[in-house]
């Protein structure tokens, strides 16, 4: 079912990034990323369905249909071959986006988006499943989205996000969750031949070389000194990374291709 996403269209550059927030965020997150880029680029950024400003119908509840969203949005706007930037779940989204519409993407962004890598999700989120789905379900949501804060994060800004949250309805909450868990990443990451950019927080278990076995263009970062919602909390670090990506995104790519994510130096005798 098609829906139209709120959502904020500011800058006046020739080229565009696109903003996907993550599950249970809102297009907000991305006020130092606007503010960065959007005196030399275009920069759309919007709410998901079920999430913000949005519509939060009973329904449609998928990565596919997340992607098909933005998609949508994005042709109404007259908007391709953009760079596109996704926070946790927006990463997934990103991935998707960009396997079902390769003419829209021309470089993608994840930002702690672990899910991506095949298996990942099942191995460190199924202990939430069940309660999410009971009566405690924003108590178990919480303590889960808190695992990946930092004590060095600001703690208003981090109780303001986690506040937020009571707003989403319960199906909203619950569809978003599961479309993570149904989604298949090997599917999608196939489709994927544009530069891809990862940058971790500080996830555990990440398989670079799995992924990479994927999208051998794969480019890699970590950040320092923030959780989660790094975006937000170390904005410098983040947007100084992605500026640096994108504006070589084509070199980096080729240069990952050759050396599989790391230099090489010659052997010794």
């Amino acid at each position: 079912m098609k829906i139209d996403l709120a959502y904020d269209d500011t800058g006046a550059g020739l080229e565009t990034f696109v903003l996907i927030h993550g599950a249970f965020g809102r297009r907000v997150d991305y006020s130092e990323q606007v503010a960065y880029f959007n005196p030399s680029f275009r920069v759309i950024a919007m709410d998901l369905r079920g999430h913000g400003d949005s519509p939060k119908p009973d329904d449609g509840y998928s990565i596919s249909q997340f992607a098909d969203d933005v998609a949508e949005l994005c042709r109404s706007l007259d908007v391709s071959h953009a760079f596109v930037v996704g926070h946790s779940m927006g990463g997934v989204i990103a991935v998707e986006l960009a396997s079902r519409y390769p003419e829209l993407v021309r470089a993608l962004a994840t930002l702690d988006s672990p899910s991506i890598i095949p298996g990942w999700h099942d191995r460190h989120t199924g202990p939430y499943g069940d309660g999410l789905h009971g009566p405690d379900y924003l108590k178990v949501l919480k303590g889960f989205l808190d695992v990946a804060s930092s004590s060095t994060d600001d703690q208003e800004r981090r109780a303001a996000s986690m506040k937020a949250i009571d707003a989403m309805p319960h199906h909203a909450i619950i569809g978003t969750w599961d479309a993570i868990g149904d989604w298949d990443p090997e599917q999608a990451l196939n489709g994927v031949s544009v530069p891809v950019l990862y940058l971790d927080h500080g996830q555990p278990d990440l398989d670079y070389d799995l992924l990479r076995s994927f999208v051998p263009q794969l480019v890699t970062g970590q950040t320092v000194g923030a959780g989660h919602k790094a975006l937000m909390e170390v904005p410098d670090q983040v947007n100084a990374m992605l500026s640096r990506f994108f504006a070589n995104a084509e070199t980096l790519a080729a240069e990952a291709r050759e050396s599989e994510g790391s230099y090489k130096y010659a052997a010794s005798e």
